[in-house]
């Protein structure tokens, strides 16, 4: 009875301008099975699927035209033209290094900080202004990167700075963009509760389970009961 419901939900996030997206591990008859979310404005799609890769991004977004905010897992950039990077996540890992390393860990995390809160006090300002933060900010990153690759501990977190170089700024470009993934961290917030207390056994279960999750988390999302 829900199945149409779930489709339109499924053809709605295709034709969204923007979406954020996450997943995570799901175990279904003991093997691990991955839970994707997909939020847009108006409506929170849910898939599970074996895989990790493409398949899963071009099911739930198809030939898709439109922005994405992530986390910058690969498989985004081979089906996505324009990527935001979370900045959530960027943080939470500078912040680890800080804490374990400290010096120099220390102070890139303070100033990753300091220029996201820039970016963020930035974002209704006039183009011109944005489009020349923009540069500044690439330019800054590559010093980031540059300072990191310095000192052993923090060359793979330099790589991450790196393999998303322009990406973690789209949103001067496109100031309606979402900085975070944080809306899909908490689309997913109660099925990860859920798997703690209870598995999937069939691929029946599956479909039951991504369609009846998709449709109370996009009716919830536009208020209704």
């Amino acid at each position: 009875k829900l199945q149409a419901v779930y489709n339109a939900i499924k053809q709605e996030i295709k034709n969204s301008k923007q979406v954020v997206a996450d997943e995570t591990g799901l175990k279904v008859q003991g093997k691990t099975f991955w839970l994707w979310g997909f939020v847009s404005l108006s409506s929170i799609l849910f898939l599970i699927r074996k895989s990790r890769g493409q398949t899963p991004i071009k099911e739930a977004l198809g030939e898709y035209k439109g922005k994405v905010t992530c986390d910058g897992w690969t498989s985004y950039n081979k089906v996505v033209k324009i990527i935001q990077r979370c900045w959530a996540h960027l943080l939470r890992e500078a912040k680890w290094y800080a804490e374990k390393y400290e010096k120099q860990a220390r102070i890139v995390y303070e100033s990753l900080s300091e220029l996201f809160r820039r970016i963020k006090d930035s974002l209704d300002k006039p183009k011109k202004m944005r489009k020349d933060l923009y540069k500044n900010c690439i330019q800054k990153m590559q010093f980031f990167i540059a300072s990191c690759n310095s000192y052993k501990e923090l060359r793979k977190f330099a790589e991450k700075l790196k393999n998303g170089l322009e990406q973690w700024f789209t949103c001067l470009l496109y100031p309606k963009i979402d900085m975070t993934s944080n809306k899909a961290e908490r689309a997913l917030r109660e099925p990860i509760v859920q798997r703690k207390i209870s598995s999937l056994w069939n691929e029946k279960g599956v479909r039951i389970k991504e369609t009846i999750m998709s449709v109370l988390a996009t009716w919830n999302l536009r208020g209704l009961n």
